[in-house]
């Protein structure tokens, strides 16, 4: 995205930018539309948005809205999977991780680290608490 950065402000990066975002649009509305095809013409409003977006948005950095950057190696290995998981940390004995950095980005897998790491602290507990919500 680099190479558009400085091209300009919002709605002003040019006619390559803009047909960037109007294919990445027509791919994920394709992808809408195989697994759901009622939703084919009844959809009123469609933005895409790219890092750029977010750094001018959100004032974020290179488009980094959840923390860490969420590049392939950070995810590709069960190594670098384990080096930040929902649980226990190995370099610091005592210490439980959880948070949107531990597991993957966005808020629902920030609340799912915070079960996972409080199922291995007490998983009898977390048990009785999610038998107790489905159950209640």
């Amino acid at each position: 995205f680099e190479r558009w950065r400085a091209a300009g402000l919002v709605r002003h990066r040019g006619e390559e930018y803009e047909a960037y975002k109007a294919a990445w649009q027509a791919r994920l509305l394709d992808v809408l539309f195989a697994h759901f095809p009622k939703c084919q013409g009844r959809v009123a409003s469609c933005t895409v948005g790219t890092p750029l977006s977010h750094d001018f948005y959100l004032g974020t950095c290179r488009g980094e809205v959840y923390g860490l950057e969420g590049n392939v190696a950070r995810f590709a290995t069960l190594g670098a999977q384990l080096a930040t998981h929902p649980g226990p940390c190995p370099a610091v004995p005592g210490l439980y991780q959880a948070g949107q950095d531990t597991l993957c980005v966005g808020v629902p897998a920030a609340l799912l680290s915070g079960v996972i790491a409080a199922a291995r602290i007490s998983p009898l507990a977390a048990a009785r608490s999610f038998l107790e919500a489905c159950f209640s």
